[in-house]
């Protein structure tokens, strides 16, 4: 039963590192048109 749970962890832990780019790559553009000078990389999104 252990060996379960800590396999399903472990397969939960690289689910969500597997998403985190597209993760990333959604909620970054997101982030920095509201706030654009919260992070250096602001510049590169605003195309205006």
């Amino acid at each position: 039963m252990r060996d379960i749970l800590g396999l399903a962890i472990v397969r939960s832990a690289g689910l969500i590192m597997s998403l985190l780019p597209a993760l990333m790559v959604t909620v970054g553009p997101a982030l920095n048109s509201l706030y654009p000078d919260a992070s250096p990389r602001g510049s590169i999104y605003k195309s205006e």
